[in-house]
């Protein structure tokens, strides 16, 4: 045997050798990549199964397959646990990986157990003395308008439709109201007129009336600075943040406002039992005022802020929104979820019928006025509709979205120049028309694209009288 096929045979082991610690390098690679990416997706599917399952009362499995899997291909290893008797649902990856689970506490929704458990958070809630959600107010809205026209039934009953047998478009509800009367309502399977459903981004725009009222109140000022404890140094950059600064998105604090793993928006919603905290800790990237960086971060310091205006005790929030704004609505499903501290996550986290998601967007049509009593001024809503000039070209206000700037930039070129609305996540809508006295509601969990918000708003104004 010669030395070279002798040498030969020596190398093939080591080779062999050297294949497998790569790969196993991989594999612990891909593992630790797994465990690192995976809180993203199991905090969303335990919080928003919770939110559906536990509050909104619908079916977990029905939801996990249509709602939560198609969102992100991680959520397909996801295991879940539904557990109605101790008022939780538990996530894990392949049912061992970073498991969490998200709590149901009666009034104030869901709240994941970051860090904390659930005996402590039910001590936290005790005494607030809230409502089940689910158990409404047999007052209506307002009286079903008789005889509307076909066309608009055309319209809704195509809007709750799928276009296709592969399609994801999962509309959950639709309300049209009009001077203020409702036209017309639409539900899907197993939701209703008392269903509470999440907002997403929707929340924002509540948020922002709740420190109207303050504002309203003299308790707070747009022009008010030095906003929160964590900034107490004096020699704190981000002491110069104003509340108007928060409400219009241009507080300058690096904050990443995206939805993969790793980002500021997930770490801040499903690994953080304090999220004002998490969000204050960041870093100015830019000036107070500057630039404008649309985030759910500043909507929940902006939640902190109000909440400290009203009373030391955090949670002391929820009895006064319910009070100053939703039961002069008459809203009574409505509920804004904390985190573990007690913080409002008043960026993403309310949940309420459509019905009572409609008075929200009445109100604005209503310049804040309801029945007489002015919930918020007129100028506050003026304040929240008037365009911004920086780089939203105009499309934003103060925690509101506008179809139509000052400079003739608008979002939707077939829709009417004074529209705004709520927009959340998913393609939750409440659109305000003034010019046609018209709110539409449209709520549901669209994971594809198969909703189009422009031609379904077109469509209802083209089926109503001009």
């Amino acid at each position: 045997m010669s030395e070279s096929y002798r040498g030969k045979r020596r190398l093939v082991p080591l080779i062999w050798k050297g294949v497998m610690a790569i790969a196993l390098l991989l594999l612990l690679a891909a593992a630790a990549a797994l465990y690192w990416a995976m809180p993203a997706a199991t905090g969303y599917a335990a919080h928003y199964l919770c939110t559906q399952s536990l509050v909104a009362g619908r079916d977990a499995d029905a939801v996990f397959r249509r709602e939560v899997e198609p969102i992100n291909p991680l959520l397909l290893l996801v295991r879940y646990r539904v557990d109605r008797s101790r008022a939780t649902v538990r996530a894990a990856g392949l049912g061992f990986i970073r498991p969490v689970s998200a709590l149901y506490r009666p009034g104030l929704g869901c709240t994941l157990l970051v860090g904390t458990d659930a005996a402590t958070l039910i001590r936290q809630a005790a005494g607030i003395g809230l409502p089940e959600a689910r158990h409404l107010s047999e007052t209506p809205l307002v009286s079903e308008a008789a005889g509307h026209d076909e066309r608009l039934r055309e319209v809704l009953d195509k809007a709750m439709q799928e276009p296709s047998a592969t399609s994801l478009r999962n509309t959950q509800a639709l309300v049209v109201m009009h001077q203020g009367r409702l036209l017309a309502e639409r539900y899907a399977a197993g939701i209703g007129p008392e269903t509470p459903l999440l907002g997403w981004s929707m929340t924002k725009t509540v948020t922002a009336l709740l420190t109207g009222v303050l504002v309203q109140d003299g308790k707070l000022a747009l022009e008010q600075d030095a906003l929160l404890s964590d900034w107490s140094s004096p020699a704190d950059p981000r002491r110069r943040i104003r509340l108007q600064n928060l409400l219009q998105w241009t507080s300058g604090l690096d904050f990443q406002e995206d939805y993969m793993p790793g980002s500021d928006t997930t770490n801040m919603l499903y690994e953080s039992g304090d999220m004002a905290h998490y969000v204050a800790s960041r870093p100015l990237k830019d000036a107070p005022g500057s630039h404008i960086n649309y985030q759910s971060g500043g909507s929940v310091l902006l939640a902190k802020v109000v909440a400290r205006a009203i009373s030391d005790q955090p949670l002391g929030i929820v009895g006064f929104a319910r009070r100053r704004l939703f039961e002069p609505l008459g809203i009574r499903s409505a509920s804004i979820e904390p985190d573990v501290a007690g913080n409002l996550v008043g960026g993403s986290y309310m949940l309420a019928s459509a019905r009572d998601w409609s008075r929200i967007g009445q109100l604005i049509l209503q310049q804040g006025n309801w029945n007489g009593q002015q919930i918020v001024s007129r100028d506050w809503i003026h304040f929240m509709s008037t365009p911004q000039t920086n780089q939203s070209e105009g499309l934003f206000g103060a925690h509101l979205w506008l179809n139509a700037s000052r400079n003739g930039k608008k979002h939707f070129m077939s829709l009417p120049d004074d529209m705004v609305r709520l927009d959340g996540f998913n393609h939750q809508l409440v659109v305000i028309i003034p010019s046609r006295q018209l709110v539409i509601t449209r709520l549901g969990a669209t994971v594809d694209g198969s909703w189009d918000t422009e031609r379904f708003i077109a469509d209802v104004l083209a089926s109503l009288p001009s």
